[in-house]
């Protein structure tokens, strides 16, 4: 942390617009505990002399959004590609060597690791994230101790980190798992997860394993995250009964949820399956799923990567799946997107860059209108809040523009010009200083330009400014 005091007023900060280009550019006035207390057109001169200088941070016309949030996260086992390089980059390989590599992680290599990625993610602008924690009869509770201790460094004055203890491998086929469960989220735990977490489609008995996180929930008042229908099956979803059939296990979930009195304390993430569902299917899970309050959360980057694997023996071609969440958030489900994995078998090319997945989800499900831009940056930032519990559900505060009223907290992002497509248009400020590159005045145009210098805002604390420099010869 820098020893730099809180702000206290942004000035010229460039908001976008819903509908076009227009925007407006404001004053924030942000309170002593880091909430927004007032917007105001942005006026000549200096608005509030009485502030400290130090206190006040000029956009100069740059964008300014919602600090991202990443709701789905493996931190203990990213930055290992080198030591697992993939041969055959199917599901089966990278869940086999992720084993084995996890049975040598240690409290100092896995602290040491997750730190340099969740760097990596708060330098793009997070400043929200939940990670995933695997648990089982190898590694017991240790990686759960060194997240532990990063989330003791960065909670919450740099990121709102969330745990959640995973059994990535099974439960009912792995003695003494559920045992383990318990403990990682006992409230008695000094090093306590803050959710349970399964992959059900890795269990001999999914439907079991399912009921056994949800009743460690339950007993413990706790929130659950699974990972689900990741991978197609080809089977399709039966509606007329109490269990699904072998692809989509969502619906059994969702009345699970609602029959235990869940709702929106359950998250899925993945869900590729549900890109193979017919219209009128998908309409009646995305009912279910939104009078359940269960989010969906996509994994773009890995779900393209891992899905329609068997697709070249039985087509020719290779599907692509990710979850449609803008037809599932048009029928009210809480939906988002997020990174998962960092230079690992699951994710080898992926970043913890929330405008590159935005990007990436705008190609996958063809959003491409200036409304559809800024649904693409909701996954990323005010929707992604609110599937990891941090904002109320609810269309009214799922847009960008909801997170930018009084009493909102003061994290932004400032994107601050592209330098990628040669042009360094010069402005003049307000002081008469020279201002270089183009300012972006739409989320469609900050999803084309990743490579934006950034200055990310934490509780009206500034918390790290990225500065990029290109010479031409």
């Amino acid at each position: 942390m820098n020893g730099r005091p809180k702000l206290r007023q942004i000035r010229n900060a460039f908001i976008p617009s819903l509908s076009d280009e227009s925007g407006s550019l404001v004053t924030i006035s942000i309170d002593e505990l880091g909430y927004i207390a007032s917007i105001s057109p942005s006026s000549p001169g200096d608005p509030s002399p009485t502030l400290p200088p130090d206190t006040i941070y000029d956009a100069k016309g740059h964008l300014v959004v919602p600090s991202f949030a990443e709701p789905h996260l493996h931190l203990d086992k990213a930055l290992i590609l080198s030591r697992t390089p993939t041969r055959s980059g199917t599901f089966a390989e990278a869940l086999e060597r992720t084993a084995e590599a996890r049975a040598n992680f240690t409290v100092e290599d896995t602290l040491a690791r997750a730190r340099r990625a969740l760097k990596r993610a708060v330098v793009c602008g997070v400043t929200h994230a939940r990670s995933f924690v695997e648990v089982d009869t190898k590694v017991g509770l240790s990686l759960l101790t060194a997240l532990h201790q990063l989330y003791t460094e960065v909670h919450p004055h740099t990121v709102d980190l969330q745990l959640a203890a995973f059994a990535q491998d099974g439960i009912t086929n792995l003695p003494g798992t559920e045992t383990l469960l318990r403990n990682a989220v006992d409230r008695n735990n000094p090093t306590r997860a803050h959710l349970v977490a399964s992959a059900p489609y890795t269990d001999p008995d999914p439907i079991r394993n399912a009921d056994i996180v949800l009743d460690i929930a339950q007993e413990v008042g706790c929130d659950v995250d699974f990972h689900l229908d990741f991978l197609d099956r080809g089977k399709p979803w039966a509606s007329d009964g109490d269990t699904p059939g072998n692809t989509l296990m969502l619906p059994y979930i969702a009345r699970s949820t609602i029959a235990r009195s869940l709702q929106h304390r359950v998250t899925v993430g993945h869900c590729a399956a549900l890109s193979d569902l017919a219209p009128h299917d998908l309409a009646e899970v995305a009912r279910l799923v939104s009078e359940a309050g269960v989010n969906v959360v996509a994994l773009p980057g890995t779900d393209m990567y891992m899905w329609g694997r068997r697709d070249l023996e039985v087509a020719g071609g290779t599907r692509r799946g990710v979850a449609p969440l803008d037809r599932m958030a048009g029928q009210g489900c809480g939906c988002a997107v997020s990174s998962n994995n960092l230079q690992n078998l699951f994710s080898p090319l992926t970043d913890f860059d929330p405008l590159k997945t935005a990007s990436l989800t705008c190609t996958a499900l063809h959003l491409t209108s200036p409304s559809a831009s800024h649904l693409a940056l909701e996954f990323t930032t005010t929707r992604a809040r609110q599937c990891m519990g941090l904002r109320p559900p609810g269309p009214e505060l799922a847009s960008v523009a909801s997170a930018f009223q009084p009493g909102e907290p003061a994290d932004f992002v400032v994107l601050m010009g592209p330098l990628s497509d040669g042009e360094a248009e010069a402005e003049t400020g307000e002081e008469g200083e020279v201002i270089q590159g183009r300012h972006l005045r739409s989320l469609h145009e900050a999803m084309c330009y990743a490579d934006v210098e950034r200055m990310v805002i934490k509780a009206g604390k500034l918390v790290v400014e990225t500065r990029k420099q290109r010479l031409w010869s």
